[in-house]
């Protein structure tokens, strides 16, 4: 079995391409000579037994595993795709797992050898005293499992973006991880140096689990759907990252996830807060995913009445998202509850406040509901330009609020203006007005933010439902008048929406 993954043909151009040995020898001689210099910072500042030489070495393996292998994933297949010879892998007898596994364990392979090189110095550090063997091992899972998690959003990544990503792209995202993110890793990887060295155990439904266990079942889960969809994308190009009830499956896996170990926080609230909006940018990101385009939905109409059918199934890929979307909220809903109710069972009046909650949770589900809605309606109206207007749309209702309240901050006169200006500029936008929905920003403004949450929220989802109405009915018209994309010199993958359905004779 293990031979037969391993006579894969992308993982074998890989190896031999990447693995090299002068421009190998290069790389390892940089990675011993980084590592030597920090064992030797370690042993001037004493750092081997409280963990400083430990937790640089750790930071360094994620930087050459997790970011550098990253960026080499979404670059080799950006570039096989590009280049068109993505298509020939396709066709080839290699099944899309193949594929999958062939760029996500073949493309970083160097970065992998260069790792290895590292644990020496991993081990010298355990015969200093700090971690034991045991922990090695568990900082070790760790980072791989965050490496493979990491590669998996990049070759998604590669698959999905227009562009592809390129090496030049590659290259300066990696430098942007080096300049901002490297210092809070430090921070990140002290907290993980605790974990390990206190042996702590997490509660997730009533069970007691070891920390390694708790951690690796949510990195699994968030694995399990990269490469899911990785490996649809793998198979075909204009298929959906995930099916319709996929996508549903995937909500419902995280908000079981945020449930089953919000009783591991304070009941302070915020972390629930936190876990909300992580289940929110999740929904937003499934509602994308399983959203057809104009072509899709036309093809699917098609298909449907070849068969005596009216329209396509509503789970189907080319089916409009509103059932699914609706599915989608359903969960984030009931996974909100379920959050809102432990901190009431806390007893803790804290921010976020106790009455405030579900308000949040409500406004999380309305900016899930008509980001869905509205991706739908754009691209059922307007075709290829649709990308276009839709980000016009969320630049004007998400990011422009901020501006707005940045420049009324910075051109404040006194307290007061900023409470009743800045802070409600501030809670029009999603990013903020869900934390502003629960009173955390209420100040001597009262109950302004939250209204204008909620309000702006309501606004949104009965504007673009009404909207997404109207467009699958017209499209559906046009079907049936027998308009075709491009007749008449129109956009090839843009109905004219507007126009009326013919009357039949007599």
């Amino acid at each position: 079995m293990i031979r037969e993954w391993l006579d894969n043909p992308i993982l074998i151009k890989h190896v031999r391409s990447r693995l090299r040995p002068q421009a190998f020898a290069t790389s390892a001689a940089i990675t011993i000579m980084i590592g030597l210099c920090i064992l030797y910072g370690a042993f001037q500042v004493r750092g081997f037994a409280s963990g400083d030489g430990f937790t640089a070495l750790l930071v360094l393996q994620f930087i050459i595993l997790a970011v550098m292998g990253s960026t080499q994933v979404g670059a080799s297949v950006g570039s096989a795709r590009a280049s068109g010879i993505l298509d020939f892998h396709r066709v080839s007898p290699q099944s899309p797992l193949e594929l999958t596994f062939g760029f996500l364990f073949g493309a970083p392979v160097r970065e992998y050898a260069l790792t290895a090189l590292t644990l020496p110095f991993m081990l010298f550090c355990v015969i200093m005293g700090f971690p034991d063997f045991r922990g090695l091992m568990q900082a070790e899972i760790l980072l791989l499992f965050v490496a493979w998690t990491l590669h998996a959003a990049s070759l998604l990544g590669g698959l999905s973006l227009k562009s592809g990503v390129t090496g030049q792209n590659a290259l300066g995202f990696t430098i942007v991880i080096g300049v901002f993110i490297v210092g809070p890793l430090f921070g990140a990887f002290g907290v993980l140096k605790g974990l390990i060295d206190g042996d702590v155990r997490m509660d997730f439904l009533g069970l007691s689990l070891p920390w390694l266990a708790f951690v690796l079942l949510h990195l699994a889960a968030v694995l399990f759907f990269f490469l899911l969809a990785a490996t649809r994308k793998m198979g075909s190009e204009r298929t959906h990252g995930l099916s319709k009830p996929q996508a549903i499956a995937a909500a419902a896996t995280f908000g079981l996830l945020a449930v089953g170990g919000v009783s591991n926080w304070n009941g302070d609230g915020m972390a629930s807060l936190i876990l909300l909006y992580i289940l929110v940018g999740v929904g937003v990101i499934l509602a994308g995913l399983i959203t057809p385009s104009l072509a899709e939905y036309d093809k699917g109409l098609r298909r449907a009445r070849k068969l005596g059918l009216d329209r396509p199934s509503a789970w189907s890929d080319l089916a409009p998202n509103r059932p699914a979307l609706a599915a989608i909220c359903g969960t984030i809903l009931a996974a909100g509850s379920i959050l809102g109710a432990w901190i009431e069972d806390s007893g803790r009046p804290n921010v976020p406040g106790r009455g405030g909650f579900p308000l949040a949770v409500a406004v999380g589900v309305l900016v899930v509901a008509y980001f869905g809605l509205a991706f739908q309606y754009f691209l059922l109206r307007f075709g290829r330009r649709a990308t276009n207007f839709f980000g016009l749309f969320l630049f004007t209702a998400w990011a422009l609020p901020l501006v707005l309240g940045i420049i009324t901050l910075a051109a404040s006169a006194g307290p007061r203006a900023v409470e009743e200006q800045a802070v409600l500029f501030f809670s029009a936008t999603p990013i903020v007005g869900i934390a502003a929905a629960t009173g955390a920003l209420a100040g001597e403004v009262g109950s302004g933010p939250a209204i204008v949450a909620i309000t702006l929220a309501l606004l949104f989802a009965f504007v673009f439902n009404a909207l997404y109405i109207k467009a699958v009915r017209q499209v559906r018209m046009a079907l049936a008048r027998g308009d075709e994309p491009g007749q008449d010199g129109r956009d090839p993958d843009l109905f004219d929406l507007d126009a009326k359905p013919a009357t039949a004779p007599g």
